[in-house]
């Protein structure tokens, strides 16, 4: 089985990663698959289905083949300020919670 650049938008599920999957409202990682012998896919969306993790994207250069060995190479520029932004909504979430819940039962 192999993939390469002919073959449009392909999936791959790996034994590990390092991309994260879109889950809990924070949005998927970005970034690219390395094969050992040079191979590279463009990942341009991670989605999560049962136990499974699937990257989504482009092969870009060389062919890849079934049970290869892969480097997962995430966009942490990328992923920096996303996952910033998801902690300090749980951080507001947990303020405005404090504040209008606890707070604001008290009412005289």
């Amino acid at each position: 089985c192999y993939a390469s650049s002919e073959d449009g938008d392909i999936g791959f599920i790996l034994d590990k990663s390092s991309f994260y999957g879109e889950s809990g409202g924070q949005i998927y990682d970005t970034g690219s698959i390395v094969s050992d012998d040079g191979a590279v896919a463009k990942i341009e969306n991670v989605q999560i289905y049962g136990q499974y993790v699937l990257h989504v994207g482009k092969v870009t250069e060389g062919v890849f083949k079934k049970d290869g060995t892969v480097k997962c190479c995430v966009d942490y520029v990328r992923r920096a300020p996303i996952a910033s932004n998801h902690t300090m909504t749980h951080v507001l979430n947990h303020a405005l919670l404090d504040v209008l819940v606890k707070h604001g039962s008290n009412s005289e």
